[in-house]
């Protein structure tokens, strides 16, 4: 006798899609994790020992890109449950307050550095005189550009592969650390070389990538703002499902079509009218047909629901 094989569903296949993106988001956010601990001590030890306020305080700040990488971490285990009694719609929505936290904490960080920026620069023009960072500083400095941008490029990459918004989110977190830290590269730069009286481009450099951060997290705490209070898809995608819902054959119509993300999901609400002659059977297929096509142009991470009703043409 043959044993019966099981035939793989559209919930296994999302249940094993949504168990890779878990894997491949932890997998990123761990290995940025370790990255970001590394530098850490490289920035608290070089900015110490080379006397160097500025990468120190670039070491403390190294403390939110671990705070973020927890983050990341603790929510990703939720966010790609499957669908059960007590959330029907699935997990996603945790991915996305991970998004908005993380989106905060880069304005909050952005804040800080234009604060500290102008507390410099009243320091200095009162008279203040800076202190001269070591050779030593720039190196660690240029280490740490080096890894926040492949940290990015890591992270973007994963991002997309994995189709997480959160993750992505925390790549432009990576990014911005980068582009901060340009701003202590021409501090402890000027410093060693031209001395003090170039010193002042520090808190100038400080408030301009401050700005670069702040322009970015905004737009971020937008988009993940904006899918927490369940805001539509964008246009094109709507008007992408409009089509793809107008072609099934069988459909003489279109009811209405609700949209909306959650997390890593695109949820489709769709209400298709049908010939009120119809069959059941054949109704049934129609429905079908409509959740298939969708399936297909918009790919993994959908749930479709499909309301057929009778068309009033005649």
């Amino acid at each position: 006798m043959h044993q019966n094989k099981s035939i793989p569903t559209l919930a296994d296949s999302l249940t094993d899609n949504r168990q890779t993106s878990a894997r491949l988001i932890r997998r990123a956010v761990k290995i940025g994790c370790a990255v970001n601990i590394i530098l850490m001590c490289v920035k608290l030890s070089v900015g110490y020992y080379g006397h160097s306020d500025a990468l120190f305080a670039d070491g403390f700040h190294s403390l939110n890109d671990i705070a973020a990488d927890l983050i990341m971490l603790a929510f990703v285990g939720f966010s790609y449950k499957t669908p059960d009694s007590r959330y029907s719609y699935g997990y996603g929505k945790f991915q996305t307050f991970a998004s908005f936290l993380i989106s905060t904490l880069l304005i909050i960080i952005g804040c800080g550095i234009i604060t500290e920026a102008v507390e410099a620069g009243v320091k200095y023009f009162e008279g203040a005189i800076l202190p001269q960072p070591d050779i030593w500083t720039i190196v660690a400095v240029l280490f740490a550009i080096a890894c926040k941008e492949s940290l990015y490029r890591f992270y973007s990459k994963m991002g997309h592969k994995a189709d997480a918004p959160a993750l992505s989110a925390s790549a432009w977190h990576h990014r911005s650390d980068g582009l901060a830290s340009i701003a202590t590269l021409i501090g402890v730069t000027c410093a060693h070389f031209l001395g003090i009286g170039w010193r002042i481009l520090d808190p100038i450099a400080s408030i301009v990538i401050a700005g670069i951060i702040l322009i970015n997290a905004i737009m971020m705490w937008k988009r993940s703002f904006f899918e927490l209070m369940e805001k539509s898809l964008p246009a094109d995608q709507i008007n992408q499902a409009l089509t793809v819902v107008g072609n099934v054959p069988g459909v003489e119509g279109i009811e209405f079509l609700r949209t909306r993300r959650n997390g890593h999901s695109r949820i489709f609400d769709v209400g298709i009218a049908i010939s009120p002659t119809t069959d059941l059977a054949t109704a049934d297929k129609i429905r079908t047909d409509v959740i298939a096509a969708l399936e297909d142009e918009f790919c993994r991470h959908i749930m479709v629901t499909v309301t057929v009703l009778p068309s009033s043409k005649k």
